[in-house]
């Protein structure tokens, strides 16, 4: 980039300003970066849907719960089912659980920041049945 510069109070000035102007860039690009790689987490459930033989009928899942996170914190992991946590962890950067859920609707893992209670991850347990319950009776009359 080339700057033309007619007098010389003006190149004090610039000289002045761009190098405020580049260290205000340089710092913005860093903060950005740091906000975005602050806390990176996933979240996995094992498997990934229950499938029961009618719909509405209880499934029977034996469930592993997997997280990561780069930054040591204090997590706990909650479920739509309860209102308690199912298990919390300090000052980890991993953690595993391995429970037996019966359900007959999707549940939502949540992953949260203690004690602010924040949420930073979810993941669904999706239900699938083999048969769609039906609207109709099976003992109703046919006409034809």
């Amino acid at each position: 980039m080339k700057t033309i510069v007619k007098n010389k109070k003006s190149n004090i000035l610039i000289n002045k300003i761009m190098p405020s102007l580049m260290t205000t860039a340089m710092l913005f690009t860093s903060n950005l970066h740091a906000e975005q790689s602050e806390v990176v987490l996933t979240l996995e459930v094992d498997p990934e849907q229950c499938v029961s033989i009618v719909q509405g009928d209880d499934c029977y899942v034996d469930v592993k719960v997997t997280w990561l996170s780069k930054q040591a914190q204090d997590y706990c992991l909650f479920t739509s089912q309860q209102s308690e946590s199912l298990q919390c962890w300090n000052n980890q950067t991993q953690g595993q659980l391995s429970k037996e859920f019966i359900s007959n609707e999707n549940i939502t893992f949540y992953l949260k920041r203690h004690p602010s209670k924040e949420i930073v991850a979810e993941e669904v347990l999706e239900m699938a049945w083999v048969y769609k319950k039906n609207g109709r009776s099976h003992a109703s009359w046919r006409m034809f």
